[in-house]
């Protein structure tokens, strides 16, 4: 993900803790409720949920529909699970 985001932005730089702050300020991830978008792909741009879809394609789609000038570099997608599963350490 971090090479993705390196090579994106035209140049290889080392990492460091103010690049990291200023990647995940630009993919910030809202909270998703369960009930209505479980077993399903989300597609967040700007920290907002702008469409879903059963399929990553699907999602894509309807987020480009709604906003036509995002490219997919602005598209954050997030697979939400059915339910929630909790894990325990013992």
């Amino acid at each position: 993900m971090w090479n993705q985001y390196r090579k994106s932005r035209g140049k290889s730089q080392h990492i460091d803790s103010l690049t990291i702050s200023r990647y995940t300020q630009v993919m910030k991830t809202p909270v998703i409720d369960v009930k209505k978008y479980g077993g399903k792909q989300v597609a967040i741009v700007k920290g907002k949920i702008v469409a879903s879809g059963a399929t990553a394609k699907e999602a894509i789609e309807r987020a480009e529909r709604k906003l036509p000038r995002i490219t997919w570099h602005d598209i954050l997608i997030v697979s939400v699970p059915k339910g929630i599963t909790m894990v325990y350490r013992v």
